[in-house]
Order: C-alpha cells, then sequence, then structure tokens
C-alpha cells in the first residue's frame, strides 16, 4: 500500500487559521474586558460589538475562502501557490451542499455567528458574577478587620469560600499561615491585620489579571473552537474530494483503506470503519464503490489511503461481496466496554437484543464516492495561478 497524497499537509492548514484567529482574539479579549470590567458597558452590547469591530466572521470565512481548495489540491496530488481562486470553484467549496442537513458551508458559518456569540456572552455573564463574589468576599473580610473583629467566624468562613477559587490558591494559602502564626501568639493583631490587607490587595489584583486572562479564554473556548471544529470537517471533506476525483478512475488503485489518524484515541464509528473487515479485503478495505462516506462526523479527522492493484493477493475483485456476518464477527470480538463505545447506550441494547449493528451512531452505509469537483476545476485553478 502506498498514499498517493500526504493528509498531513490538508490537517496542516488549521495553522493557518489558528494565525488568523490569533491577533483578532488578542484584541477582543482586550476590547471585551475594558468594555465590560473597567467602563461598565452591558455584555450583550459590548460582545455583538467586539464581534463587528475585528470582523471575526469575516476572518473565519476568509480562511475558508482561501485555503480550502488547497485541500482540495493536496487530495488530488498537486502542492501549487494560489493567488487566484476562480469564481465557479469557490462557490462549489462555499455552497455546495454536501452533508445531510442540506446547509451549505456559508449557510453553516451564518448559523453557527449568533450561537457562538450567545455561548459567549453566557461565559462571560458567568465570570462576571464570579468576579462580583470574589469582590463581595473581600469586602466582607475589609470590613471585619476595619472593626478588629479578630478572629472571626464570618472571616474564616470567607477565607474558606475565596479558596474554592484556584487561581487564588496561593495567597489564600499565605493568609492561613498568617492566622496559624497568630494563634500561636507568634504575630501581633496589628501584623495580622496589616497581613488581611495585603491579602484583600493581592486577590483584587490577582482577580483582575485572571478576569483579563479569562477573556482570552472564553472567545477561544466557544468561538474559536467553532471554527476549528467546522475547519477540521471541511478540510478533511476538501481533501476527499480531491482525492477522490484523482483516485477513481485510476485504474493501478483497486481499492480504498480507511486510516484513523495516530491520535484518535476514541472507540467510535471510525475505529469500526478502521478495523472491520466487510469484504474479506483486509481490516478497513473497501471496494471504490463501496465506501463509508467521509468524514463520518463533524471533527472527524480520519482519511484515506489507496491499496494499489496486487496488494490484496486472494480472491478475484468480482468475487468481493459485502459480508454482514462479518460486522458482527469484528464487534463481537470486542470487550464490553469497547463494543459500548463504539455502539452507544441505545445502539448497544438494540444490538444485544436484535443483532442490528446498524444502530451504531454515526453508521451512514456505504456509498459511490464522488467528488463535488470536476478535473476541469483543477485545471482552471492551475491555470488562474501560474507557477
Amino acid at each position: 500500500m502506498s498514499k498517493r497524497n500526504d493528509a498531513k499537509k490538508s490537517r496542516e492548514l488549521m495553522r493557518f487559521l489558528n494565525r488568523s484567529l490569533a491577533p483578532v482574539t488578542t484584541e477582543m479579549s482586550r476590547y471585551i474586558y475594558k468594555e465590560i470590567w473597567v467602563k461598565k458597558k452591558p455584555i450583550s452590547k459590548v460582545v455583538d460589538s467586539a464581534f463587528t469591530i475585528y470582523a471575526y466572521d469575516k476572518t473565519v470565512s476568509k480562511f475558508f475562502e482561501d485555503k480550502l481548495i488547497l485541500a482540495v489540491l493536496f487530495g488530488y496530488g498537486e502542492d501549487i501557490k494560489i493567488k487566484v481562486v476562480p469564481e465557479a470553484t469557490l462557490d462549489k467549496v462555499m455552497n455546495r451542499v454536501w452533508t445531510d442537513d442540506g446547509l451549505s458551508l456559508s449557510k453553516r458559518l451564518k448559523r453557527a455567528a449568533p450561537k457562538v456569540r450567545a455561548s459567549v456572552k453566557s461565559a462571560i455573564r458567568k465570570q462576571v458574577k464570579e468576579s462580583s463574589d470574589i469582590r463581595k468576599l473581600t469586602e466582607t473580610i475589609g470590613d471585619i478587620i476595619k472593626k478588629g473583629d479578630l478572629p472571626s467566624d464570618k472571616l474564616n468562613q470567607s477565607i474558606v469560600r475565596l479558596s474554592r477559587n484556584p487561581a487564588l490558591k496561593s495567597d489564600v494559602n499565605k493568609i492561613k499561615r498568617q492566622i496559624a502564626l497568630a494563634d500561636a501568639k507568634n504575630v501581633t493583631k496589628s501584623s495580622l491585620i496589616t497581613s488581611y490587607k495585603q491579602f484583600i490587595t493581592a486577590i483584587e489584583a490577582g482577580n483582575d489579571k485572571q478576569v483579563a486572562k479569562l477573556m482570552r479564554v472564553i472567545i477561544d473556548d466557544k468561538a474559536n473552537s467553532v471554527a476549528r471544529r467546522i475547519a477540521r470537517t471541511e478540510i478533511s471533506r476538501a481533501w476527499t474530494d480531491g482525492f477522490f476525483l484523482a483516485s477513481q478512475e485510476d485504474e493501478d488503485i483497486e481499492y480504498y483503506k480507511w486510516q484513523k489518524v495516530s491520535n484518535h484515541i476514541d472507540t467510535d464509528v471510525c475505529t469500526f470503519h478502521s478495523k472491520a473487515n466487510l469484504f474479506g479485503l483486509g481490516p478497513g478495505i473497501y471496494p471504490k464503490t463501496a465506501f463509508p462516506p467521509l468524514p463520518a462526523f463533524p471533527n472527524c479527522r480520519c482519511y484515506i489511503e489507496e491499496v494499489l492493484r496486487g496488494d490484496v493477493k486472494n480472491k478475484p475483485v468480482k468475487n468481493k461481496s459485502f459480508r454482514d456476518k462479518e460486522a458482527r464477527k469484528y464487534l463481537d470480538s470486542l470487550p464490553e466496554g469497547e463494543l459500548k463505545e463504539v455502539m452507544g447506550r441505545r445502539g448497544f441494547q438494540e444490538y444485544k437484543r436484535t443483532g442490528n449493528w446498524r444502530a451504531m451512531p454515526q453508521y451512514k452505509g456505504l456509498e459511490n464516492p464522488k467528488s463535488r469537483f470536476a478535473k476541469a476545476d483543477i485545471e482552471r485553478i492551475k491555470s488562474a495561478n501560474p507557477q
């Protein structure tokens, strides 16, 4: 077996997305922190403004417009520099529907945008509340030490509540040591009060610093992660389109082999596709006209490997037919824990009850693969980008 194309090249396109989003994320996080925590402006309005001012949605869309066609070319076996994408080809990338939900990439991005903003707003509201709670606790401690009410159960309770925040652990442990020394009569009351004041200052400064950092974390977790998930799925599909376009008519390629990336540790439908011997050709090997849809689900990073003529040395290809029993044979060979992971809770129950292995989550059958692109698209791209 040999690879026509290196699928890793396509996965490396994710770096371009991360580079594009990094400066936007930094500027947005600074803006949001300043507008909400310093200027006390409404969360919803600030988040909407941040996405608009720093053109977040346009940055994501531009990545797909510029880079997805590279994945198609990598799959096809071409590695050229592109400055111009022909409009007809770009239309296929952004507006051609290939998923069961009937959404094109442009519509998918448009639909995701308000959900992403809502998710960011929700996370910030939660952080504002946590920050406000910390501020209230430090104010409570400040009122107690002003009265000189030391030691105090209320004071100790406030410190315990602060200790639940991992980011404040160091400062909390420091004041706890001071309290222990005071109990041992090794420090004066005035010295302890000074330590409490320093503690309040450190907590409030640390809280502000933590919040500033968390703004970037929130944007990365709630917005960038969605862009990355869509990108992985679309890059995989684009690479697959190029691969099928190059290989379907290549007589030297007899079969396709489903391959998982090396760090795919989950046991799921991809494991089934890569290890079940459904046609007697070997684990994960399929006829060119009966291959599982790839990507198998959003965020799937599996890829295809070509199987050249002569690599499978047993029965002639005409005798190769689907073997339902091989699916059950593979599944029955799995430990019960792995079988539950592959089949899912409901699928596992149905499989045990009826033997219906097609109840597997994300299993979509087999198809005769068709590319969204034609060889004329590749020639058009090459013609528009002479090397």
